[in-house]
């Protein structure tokens, strides 16, 4: 198969264009998206935060290219302060594929599951008896208890367009992408990080109905985007403070039917969970308010009683 790189400008690229890994229609293509419809003047001071992540060509070309190394070879390039190289093993994806349904819509079992499509290493905490699923496969920052079942809620939902913000490695928008896909009838979902992902270039190229966009949240870009999908649910776990978080949240419910957030009974960050707060409060005849924050007892104990992570879904009110 030809792999196609496509760069729609000469270099500098300017501030009213964003990159796209994947698409739809040819999941080998990298385009640079053009917004001419915003007013970029009245948007001076966002352009120069991110300028220093404005990309060139040459730039553009080896961030692709390196998402066709050797996953071994990530592993070595991706250590210390280059961590945001890493990716993740995509081969643990055939668990979830294969799996029987059953097996993926009970929340006993599909915990049991989770675990074995590895988790992220460095500072994250998990119980022990979970340790040897730690910096292995695709990495992903959950604990299965609350993914699980949370996972099972969201595929009742119809979600046939989702969206991720913020995603580390990748992992999380990977599994819920494959899952969605079998038990929900997923037709596209995508992925948004302010941060250059790797992984998910390279899974973007393996699965045509999944796209990465290296944007902000934030920016008048990313609202085009939720504009023009109007997806069904969107994920926000990216900026953690909580005006922020609010902010990303206060979008979702513009532009799309349920909205999850993450973090939101993490000791930790206690920014999303002060806005999911929020959100309840605002739109508390609006949505029904799932949370799944279970905790596992031996790692309460080991940690002090220290809450981690939690994950909250806003299911929309189908009104007649």
């Amino acid at each position: 198969m030809r792999h196609r790189l496509f760069l729609t400008q000469q270099p500098p690229f300017t501030q009213n264009e964003v990159v796209k890994y994947g698409a739809q229609d040819n999941p080998l293509q990298i385009s640079l998206i053009s917004f001419t419809d915003i007013d970029w003047k009245k948007k001076r001071k966002e352009y120069l935060m991110a300028i220093d992540n404005r990309p060139t060509r040459i730039k553009t070309l080896i961030k692709y290219l390196y998402s066709f190394c050797p996953y071994p070879l990530t592993v070595h390039i991706g250590k210390g302060k280059r961590e945001h190289l890493r990716i993740v093993d995509f081969s643990v994806l055939e668990t979830l594929r294969k799996a029987p349904l059953n097996q993926l819509t009970n929340s006993t079992t599909f915990e049991a599951l989770l675990p074995t499509l590895g988790l992220c290493g460095g500072k994250m905490y998990y119980p022990a008896h979970l340790n040897k699923y730690r910096d292995k496969g695709l990495l992903h920052m959950q604990m299965p208890n609350q993914f699980a079942p949370y996972l099972i809620k969201l595929s009742e939902l119809g979600v046939r367009k989702y969206c991720e913000i913020g995603v580390k490695y990748g992992g999380t928008f990977a599994i819920t992408t494959e899952y969605l896909q079998r038990l929900s009838g997923l037709e596209y979902a995508c992925a948004a990080d302010i941060n250059y992902c790797p992984s998910l270039v390279r899974y973007s190229r393996r699965n045509r109905r999944a796209s990465f966009y290296q944007l902000d949240s934030a920016s008048d870009s990313f609202l085009h985007l939720l504009k023009q999908h109007k997806f069904d649910a969107v994920f926000v776990d990216g900026d953690h403070e909580e005006k922020a978080c609010y902010n990303d949240i206060l979008n979702a419910t513009q532009y799309a039917r349920h909205v999850i957030v993450h973090d939101i009974s993490n000791d930790y960050t206690p920014g999303p969970g002060n806005a999911w707060k929020q959100m309840k409060k605002a739109f508390s005849d609006r949505y029904i308010f799932h949370e799944f924050t279970a905790q596992y007892a031996d790692l309460l104990r080991d940690t002090g009683n220290i809450k981690l992570l939690g994950i909250g879904l806003a299911e929309l009110i189908d009104r007649p």
